[in-house]
């Protein structure tokens, strides 16, 4: 357990796992001027109607979390004492961005490949723009729970990509 109050699960993960640090500010940047709250909203309003729709929801886990942007927006603006908010990523440095904003969610440091969750314990899994292993989630996800995966389209940032190439 650090300092900050997240869990390493990685401990012999090379240091530099994960988005670079100048990323990560720059990310955290990006999201806080309010980008992509259009969508962190629509994906907040599914989670909401999926728990709505669980008497018995209990676990959110927020796979390749980053600095925890989504998962901190829904637990700011969707609080529950029958909750529980995991977020996890392979950065260190993500993880602890995100524990420093966010205390009252359990982050940790961990790998999509191998997910620390018992069998049909996750209510709602998420995925915004991270990898994931699909066996994982199937594995974690409770009967009655879902899965939300967000993936940038094939023209995302083309027009750098075309910069890029010239």
């Amino acid at each position: 357990m650090a300092k900050e109050g997240y869990l390493n699960l990685l401990l012999n993960a090379k240091p530099t796992a994960g988005d670079s640090k100048a990323m990560m500010n720059a990310r955290r940047k990006f999201l806080a001027a309010g980008y992509y709250e259009q969508l962190s909203n629509a994906v907040n309003l599914k989670i909401s109607q999926a728990i709505a729709a669980q008497a018995d929801a209990h676990a959110i886990v927020d796979i390749g979390c980053g600095e925890g942007y989504y998962l901190s927006r829904f637990q700011t603006q969707h609080p529950s004492e029958k909750l529980q908010y995991f977020g996890l990523d392979i950065s260190k440095l993500g993880i602890k961005m995100a524990a420093k904003k966010s205390p009252q969610i359990q982050w940790l440091v961990a790998n999509f490949a191998h997910l620390p969750f018992m069998d049909h314990s996750a209510d709602v899994i998420l995925s915004m723009f991270a990898e994931y292993s699909v066996a994982e989630m199937n594995r974690i996800c409770s009967d009655q729970g879902i899965i939300i995966l967000v993936r940038a389209g094939d023209n995302h940032l083309i027009e750098l990509k075309k910069r890029h190439l010239s």
